[in-house]
């Protein structure tokens, strides 16, 4: 008794241990924890103790409690924006976070996708996220906009394929450490025109 009176109320992690409800089919001790976010679960003592479990993991699908819209393409477009801004493992890192492009601290943390969605509104179909008026600005309101690839190509800063662009390809594809995907986003050229470059073809 003394065991479950000291494991009783106390906190692990996120959850806040409600009460004793048995064993599982090892003999462990089961308990009935409460996470922060209001979800109710059975975790063994051993998973509490020894760290196994901090939480229901809310953390992942926090925006699924919220709104029911984790994994759609609105949230795809918000998700990747902040990637290729944030992390320098991004394959699109060198084109936005590298040179300075950055999304606003409306859009961060936990309620930053509800704020997304609050100022641009659902992704509608057939379109994507495209920063307009000034496509050297950042990812905040009042500069994106939903976009067809038409209108994202119309608004692009990239500039045109030539031959002296090309030559810097394939140089740049010799050297080695580079995927064609990424001479894609790094040059602007589709993978079809990259794959064209390399093999000597006419890519026009």
């Amino acid at each position: 008794m003394s065991n479950i009176k000291n494991i009783l109320g106390k906190k692990y992690g996120k959850w806040h241990v409600l009460g004793r409800v048995g064993s599982n089919n090892r003999g462990d001790a089961l308990w009935k924890c409460q996470c922060e976010c209001g979800t109710i679960k059975l975790v063994s003592g051993v998973a509490l103790r020894c760290e196994q479990s901090g939480s229901c993991g809310c953390e992942k699908y926090l925006f699924t409690k919220k709104h029911g819209m984790y994994g759609t393409a609105t949230y795809r477009s918000w998700q990747h924006a902040i990637s290729r801004c944030t992390n320098p493992n991004d394959d699109a890192y060198s084109l936005y976070g590298g040179i300075g492009i950055k999304v606003c601290e409306r859009w961060l943390g936990e309620n930053g996708f509800s704020n997304f969605v609050s100022d641009v509104g659902i992704r509608p179909k057939g379109k994507s996220i495209d920063r307009f008026p000034n496509s050297n600005g950042n990812y905040e309101p009042n500069n994106i906009r939903w976009a067809t690839p038409t209108e994202q190509v119309r608004n692009s800063k990239t500039p045109k394929l030539n031959m002296q662009m090309a030559q810097e390809i394939r140089n740049r594809y010799s050297m080695g450490g580079i995927t064609q995907k990424q001479l894609s986003i790094r040059f602007g050229v589709t993978r079809s025109n990259i794959s064209f470059i390399l093999n000597y073809k006419q890519w026009i």
